[in-house]
């Protein structure tokens, strides 16, 4: 008795009792990276793109203060010593905030240290214009040092949460690239 699957004189696969067609060819050209839990997990979740977002849009506003505020309270009548004031208090108050902010961010929550941080800042850039005194700026830049250790702390925390562990060294050259984009463009 004869097989069903004898193969042709030519080598071809054909099989008696199918008509001649082809049988189903195994073609190992194809990769066999064609599964989804082969490929690596995607960077650009919508938590990423977030992250890298309000990352960018706070370093941009950050970086235009250094350069106007001095200037600014130059014109209020600020004598030169207070100029690196403005400057330096907001490095120290964002220095002392961060290892503060990043507990908070753990016990309270990323979203709540990240929103506290960013209308902190946001309020703290609107009062520089509603109170044009000296002694009350210094004061609002001491407050937007803290709101910033906060929120960047936070934006850096969430960024964390969305890179998958495969990827963490492309993913956080990304949010560094969005600190340099935004001093480029601020």
């Amino acid at each position: 008795m004869k097989s069903n699957t004898q193969t042709s004189e030519t080598g071809s696969g054909a099989t008696e009792g199918n008509g001649g067609h082809l049988p189903k060819l195994s073609m190992p050209f194809f990769p066999k990276r064609l599964k989804n839990e082969n490929l690596p997990p995607s960077l650009w979740t919508q938590g990423f793109v977030l992250a890298i977002a309000v990352n960018f849009l706070n370093f941009a506003g950050m970086q235009m203060l250094p350069t106007m505020l001095p200037l600014f309270i130059r014109t209020l009548g600020a004598p030169d010593y207070l100029l690196g004031t403005v400057a330096g208090i907001f490095s120290i108050a964002s220095l002392v905030a961060r290892p503060l902010a990043g507990a908070a961010v753990d016990n309270f929550g990323r979203r709540g240290m990240l929103t506290a941080g960013l209308i902190g800042m946001a309020l703290c850039s609107i009062a520089f214009a509603i109170f044009p005194i000296v002694g009350a700026i210094i004061a609002f830049r001491l407050i937007q040092g803290l709101a910033w250790g906060a929120a960047n702390t936070a934006t850096s925390t969430v960024a964390a949460d969305n890179i998958p562990d495969a990827r963490h060294a492309e993913g956080f050259g990304y949010m560094g690239m969005t600190n340099s984009l935004a001093l480029v463009v601020a």
